[in-house]
């Protein structure tokens, strides 16, 4: 396995992207198994950085 974990940011938080956050923080482990390497979420990009976001933490919105 690749100790260097694969950096994510995406773009939108809607309805996909709030889904596909929540499956990159809560099956972070089998995510790892599947693809060799730790996933890390480091950004999401939103129109609206002041909405709060639920499940996702704040420092990563922008």
């Amino acid at each position: 396995m690749r100790t260097r974990p694969l950096k994510v940011a995406l773009l939108g938080c809607g309805v996909v992207g709030s889904e596909v956050a929540r499956i990159m923080t809560t099956h972070a482990d089998d995510l790892a198994a599947r693809i060799g390497a730790p996933v890390e979420l480091v950004g999401v990009a939103v129109r609206r950085p002041s909405k709060v976001r639920e499940g996702i933490d704040p420092a990563l919105i922008t």
